[in-house]
This record gives C-alpha cells, sequence and structure tokens, in this order.
C-alpha cells in the first residue's frame, strides 16, 4: 500500500492461488501488497525497526533459510538490486504489534486520525516517502511466502519515490501498483515459489472472469482508485493491474519502467510521461491490453464497430 498525507490513501492488494515449484507441492496463498495479511516476529521489540542500507544480515536464496525479518528484507533487496536491476533501495521498515500502535504512528505523523483507523482495519502494511510501516500483529499469522509479497512490494514503492528524487509525483496509480506486484513475483519466483507465466495465467483468469474492466485512467488517480476498490472486486483490480505492467515489461523491458517513474522528478504530466517512456499514449496501449485478455471478444467487438 502506498500512503499519501491527508488520508489519502492507496489499497495495493492481490490475493490469488497458486501451487509453489517447492515446498513439496503444498499450495501457498500469494498475497502481494499491504491489504493482504501478513506476518512477523511474536518476540520483535514494539516497535521493531530495520534499514535496508544498514542490514548486516545476509541474503539467502532458499526460501526454507528465511526465518526473520532481517535475513528476508537482505534477500529481497539482494535481489531487486542484483538480479533485477533495480536502483540501490534505501528505505526503513518500522513494524507494529498492534493496529492501534500502527494508526497512532499515522496520527503522530500528520494523517487524519479517522482514515488512519480505517485504512490500518483492514491493511498489513503502508508505504510512504521511502518509510515502511507494518503491522506486526496481522503479519504473525502468515507463511513467509506472503511476509515475503508484501515487504517486496513496499520495497518497490519506496524505489519509485527514490527514482522521482523524492519527490511526490502524480504517475498512475494502477502502474505503481501494478509495477510493484509484478516485482513481488519476480522475487518470489528467484526463491522458486511461483512464476511470471503461472501469476499471469491466475491473474488472466480472474480478470476474464470480473466482467467489464474500468479504463486505466479511471484507475490512474489515488483518490479514484481507492474509490473503485471500494466497488470492485479486489481479486480483479489488482491483477488487472499487474497485467498491464507484465504487457508493458514484455513489449518494453523493465528498464523503461523505471524511466517512467524517473520522469515525475520534474514533471506532474502523467499523459507526456506515458508517451515519453513508452511510445504510445494510454488508450492506445489499453487497447493492446483489452486485446490479450479478451482476444476473441476484441475481434467480435470490431467487426461489430465496422458493421
Amino acid at each position: 500500500m502506498h500512503l499519501r498525507p491527508g488520508g489519502r490513501t492507496i489499497s495495493p492488494h492481490e490475493r490469488g492461488m497458486e501451487r509453489p515449484r517447492s515446498n513439496k507441492g503444498r499450495e501457498v496463498l500469494i498475497a502481494f501488497g499491504v491489504a493482504v495479511t501478513v506476518a512477523g516476529c511474536a518476540s520483535a521489540p514494539r516497535p521493531y525497526s530495520l534499514r535496508t542500507r544498514t542490514l548486516t544480515a545476509k541474503p539467502v536464496m532458499r526460501l526454507a533459510w528465511i526465518d526473520n525479518y532481517p535475513r528476508a528484507v537482505a534477500t529481497i533487496t539482494h535481489i531487486l538490486e542484483h538480479e533485477l536491476a533495480i536502483p540501490p533501495v534505501d528505505a526503513s521498515l518500522r513494524f507494529y504489534q498492534s493496529r492501534d500502535g500502527l494508526a497512532n504512528a499515522l496520527v503522530g505523523a500528520g494523517y487524519d486520525p479517522v482514515a488512519a483507523r480505517r485504512v490500518t482495519a483492514s491493511v498489513g502494511a503502508l508505504a510512504a516517502d521511502g518509510k515502511i510501516i507494518l503491522n506486526d500483529s496481522v503479519l504473525l499469522r502468515r507463511p513467509w511466502t506472503q511476509r515475503i509479497a508484501v515487504i517486496a512490494h513496499e520495497l518497490t514503492h519506496s524505489v519509485q519515490y527514490q527514482l522521482a528524487e523524492n519527490r511526490r509525483g502524480t504517475s498512475a496509480q494502477w502502474l505503481r501498483e501494478g509495477f510493484s506486484e509484478y516485482m513481488a513475483i519476480r522475487v518470489l519466483e528467484r526463491l522458486d515459489v511461483t512464476s511470471v507465466s503461472k501469476a499471469r495465467y491466475v491473474r488472466m483468469r480472474h480478470v476474464r472472469n470480473a466482467g467489464r474492466l474500468p479504463p486505466l485512467n479511471a484507475l490512474a488517480n489515488g483518490d479514484e482508485w481507492l474509490r473503485l476498490n471500494g466497488h470492485l472486486d479486489q481479486v480483479m483490480v489488482y491483477p488487472y493491474a499487474f497485467l498491464a505492467v507484465d504487457l508493458l515489461v514484455q513489449q518494453h523491458g523493465l528498464s523503461k519502467v523505471l524511466d517512467y517513474f524517473r520522469l515525475f522528478a520534474f514533471t506532474d504530466d502523467r499523459e507526456w510521461a506515458f508517451r515519453e517512456a513508452f511510445g504510445s499514449d494510454v488508450p492506445a496501449f489499453e487497447r493492446k491490453l483489452r486485446e490479450r485478455i479478451h482476444p476473441s471478444g476484441s475481434r467480435q467487438h470490431a467487426a461489430r464497430q465496422n458493421d
């Protein structure tokens, strides 16, 4: 989840059942973003803090070897930086032991009290300005696959902020959330939990069964994104954002997506930034995305338009 001041919350969430390649075939609930509940250390201090640039823990490349937050964060940042070519991740993580503790921290930082308590009632993690705060009481009951996915998602939000030179910009919300979901999948793929192709298949199925899709431009603004999440099935919205970014990466490569976020260091024009980074406007890209999701339906629609 990406949190903005004044109660403007952006709620990243995605749930999907996928069978990992390891862990003896046991089904694992892969949850991305913050609306997912994730886990923690019961014995951790209250609150428990980490910073990515001062970690002494060493990364590991096996899921079974991850049993604490320092090792999890060290592993995620190593994969992001050294295997996925993401710029160095500079973020602090703070684990609160209760929902009230998390809400009080937000209020103390200047957020609207009502909005802070409403948000923390349903989410496990929030990212704002390079700072990640997590509800450890929510995280506590979940497996490491979910915790890793959530932390990877939030660290990616921090990188987006860094790319814009710590400027609060207006990049499209669907692209922010979709990219964070995508990078969480890539981290889990490296740990042999799932794969991008498997994630794509599961999410395509969800989106195809969801019915009418909102225009991407309707998912670009944080406030509108939040409003639509209150009316649409979240098991459609976040997979839809993932599929959009997955297609952008296939068409243009990961570096172009990073370039998109860099542009917001000096612009608030998201339409211009999209054209500059990807060479087309959002409606043109969206037509390709919908053709991919509903290939036969899009041809039938085109035929009706030409009649």
